[in-house]
């Protein structure tokens, strides 16, 4: 199709009233730069008020169709509560392409901020859930590129709540694990809007995007909610023919000359004060502290010193409303004493008042003990610091998502060639060509699978043996880091290796801390989930227990730890055939959740999952298959169906069925968690080797 040309020839573009598929298009509600978005309404069967987005009139560009699909694949991709849902799609008789979404009926956050004279700290709030729709959309591969005000819409829900929702990913940037989706965008081409645009989006030679791109979009809507503009001074993004603004902006952007939150400081007036429910002062004060501190982080010119995700701005956010340290704040123990101070005004205050009283008769004792309370605090302090900087080490280690670590090695790999191409390769089409080969050829790698060579090989081997050659005299610290190190060794499917360093850890910290330490109870957990990979049943079945009364007795009932190790007790005794036996502790673990979580969220699909899995091999299928369907559609819901619990959900139902006798939907279900499982574990996992073996004597029985 040629550039400007309408799809479908002899058919009329639609208008109101004309039929979408079951729709009827109503009114405009939006316009993008290709794009237009219609309120539609479906009658029959039912009622719903939907989004109908349509390809404008005479923008059917190969270039803009296919970015019109790669904004629908996107959305496909994506399940949460704060990203309007994609709901069908199609094209139209005369050819144009179409999508149907939700219907947000809202307004842009700024506006409904302004409008309601929200408070700064809702306002804060308000964002992170906008925060946190970003976030999910990071985990799924796609980068939005365009965050400012108008594509945060907010609506009231059924309780009068305001809800943050985040629309339009026509110009997201993604790399899909399937290779449905091209990259479109070609090096040189300027996208988002100038005024909310990170000094690495304006620049056009071709310099690498990723996820703090977002992040800095997010920063630029803080600084708008917070102040009332945004963060390069103006009070609008520019029109397309108000050339002279919209470069200057463009300058601006390239350069990282934003205007900081703190520089508004003195431009506060009372009634945008008012309008955040405080007063000019408080404005100002909030403007020059943490608040301003929120924004500057985000907003950095280099990616790499800002927040390095949406989830840790949307966390600082959420702790300025509470009241307690951020992120973004000073490292010194005066600043975190303060923000406790400030959240603990009780215990504080109680603290103090005990402490004056001591104070006076321990006076004189304290000063005999200086000499030696300096050096051992010393110590104490370094023996604290070394521990903590183990316990990250571990942390990070733990952290690492294989399927994530090999998809950004490919987009750099495919972003890499981008440049080069553009360097050495002038004629446009050929360059596209190239791209398009070298795409094809890139996706066809499985992710997982080089996400967990590279952890291996650069990350968690050399740190082992870091730890033997320098923390020898650290044992406690060098434990820290093993954990870490066993536990990321047993995602790996390194059982043995697992569990040799699992051993050791687990015997310093009983010499060190005991038995009962939450640290060792810990490493026992951990030992138990190898036993249980390596089909040693019987050992499993006794450390998880260990692990869960223990942590019953040292965290309490209902602390997560607790509630984890006792849905893995129980899944080791379904493991060890004592099905009956794991109904106890699943039934608990289900309640527990309900009771914390409700019983709409992750946790209690995810405990309904584990039941369900137990009661299925009790051949009880009028109980376990109406359990297992809930828990896979409940976290499809709450958490998304790539999530690796869902998967679980999707596998244990499909063999449940074939259990049942219901071959045919069994075969169905389990190659679509196989071919998600590849996806998510990689192709060699144990998980991954277990659906594979079930789908193959499902086939072997045909």
């Amino acid at each position: 199709m040629r550039d400007g040309a309408a799809p479908g020839a002899g058919h009329a573009w639609p208008g109101p009233g004309s039929a979408i598929g079951p729709f009827t298009l109503l009114s405009v509600a939006g316009r993008g730069g290709c794009g237009t978005v219609w309120r539609a309404e479906r009658r029959e069967p039912f009622r719903q008020v939907v989004a109908v987005k349509l390809i404008r009139p005479g923008m059917g560009s190969d270039a803009v169709i296919a970015r019109f699909a790669q904004e629908r694949h996107a959305l496909a991709r994506m399940d949460h509560p704060n990203i309007a849902r994609v709901l069908d799609g199609g094209a139209t008789p005369g050819g144009q392409p179409y999508f149907v979404m939700e219907f947000v009926d809202g307004e842009p956050i700024t506006a409904y901020c302004d409008r309601v004279r929200m408070p700064l700290r809702e306002r804060a709030l308000l964002l992170a859930q906008a925060c946190d729709a970003v976030q999910h959309a990071h985990q799924r591969g796609i980068i939005h590129r365009d965050l400012k005000p108008s594509n945060i819409l907010v609506a009231e829900g059924a309780d009068g709540a305001p809800r943050a929702k985040v629309i339009d990913f026509g110009v997201a940037k993604a790399l899909s694990p399937d290779g449905s989706e091209p990259a479109v965008t070609e090096a040189g081409e300027l996208v988002g809007t100038p005024d909310y645009m990170s000094p690495e989006q304006a620049d056009l030679d071709g310099a690498r995007i990723d996820t703090r791109t977002d992040v800095w979009g997010l920063g630029a809507v803080l600084h708008e909610l917070a102040c009332g503009a945004p963060p390069y001074g103006r009070t609008g993004a520019p029109t397309a023919t108000d050339t002279t603004g919209r470069a200057s902006t463009l300058r601006a952007a390239r350069a990282g000359d934003v205007q900081r939150i703190a520089t508004r400081a003195d431009e506060v007036d009372a009634a945008a004060a008012e309008g955040r429910g405080t007063t000019r002062e408080g404005l100002a004060r909030a403007l020059r502290g943490e608040l301003g501190w929120i924004s500057t982080r985000a907003m950095r010119a280099r990616p790499e010193d800002r927040y390095q995700s949406p989830a840790n701005l949307a966390g600082d956010l959420r702790a300025w409303a509470a009241g307690g340290p951020l992120v973004a704040g000073p490292d010194t123990a005066a600043y975190r004493l303060r923000a406790y101070a400030r959240t603990h005004r009780t215990q504080v205050f109680a603290a103090g008042a005990v402490a004056a009283t001591l104070a006076a008769a321990t006076a004189v004792s304290a000063w005999f003990a200086v000499h030696e309370s300096r050096a051992r605090g010393e110590a104490e302090r370094r023996a604290l610091e070394t521990q903590r900087i183990a316990d990250l080490q571990a942390g990070v280690i733990g952290a690492l998502e294989p399927s994530f670590v090999g998809a950004a090695i490919v987009q750099d790999a495919l972003d890499r060639h981008r440049d080069v191409m553009v360097q050495t390769e002038p004629d446009r089409d050929r360059r596209r060509a190239l791209m398009r080969t070298m795409y094809e050829e890139m996706i066809k790698l499985n992710k997982p699978d080089i996400g967990l060579a590279v952890i291996d090989r650069w990350l968690v081997t050399p740190m082992e043996q870091a730890v033997d050659e320098r923390m020898a005299d650290l044992p406690l610290a060098a434990a820290s880091v093993r954990h870490g190190i066993a536990s990321r060794r047993w995602a790996l499917g390194q059982l043995e290796e697992a569990d040799r360093v699992a051993r050791d850890v687990e015997r310093v910290r009983t010499e060190a801390l005991g038995p009962d330490a939450p640290e060792t109870l810990a490493t026992v957990h951990l030992l138990g989930m190898i036993a249980w990979s390596r089909e040693e049943h019987a050992e499993a079945v006794t450390r998880l227990e260990s692990a869960w009364r223990g942590r019953a007795r040292a965290l309490g009932e209902g602390h997560p730890d607790t509630l984890d190790s006792a849905a893995q007790f129980g899944n080791a005794l379904v493991g060890a055939d004592r099905d009956e036996d794991a109904l106890v502790p699943l039934r608990t673990v289900l309640d527990a959740q309900r009771a914390a979580h409700g019983a709409e969220s992750a946790q209690a699909y995810g405990a309904m999952r584990d039941l369900g899995l137990a009661l299925g091999n009790l051949r009880r299928f009028d109980e376990a298959l109406p359990l297992l369907r809930a828990a896979w559609d409940g976290r499809v819901r709450t958490i998304g169906p790539d999530a690796p619990g869902t998967v679980r959900a999707q596998a244990f139902l499909g063999m449940c069925l074939a259990e049942a006798g219901q071959a045919d939907e069994a075969r169905t279900v389990l190659v679509e968690a196989l071919a998600r499982s590849e996806r998510i574990y990689g192709t060699e996992a144990p998980f991954t080797r277990a659906i594979r073996e079930r789908v193959a004597k499902l086939g072997a029985q045909e």
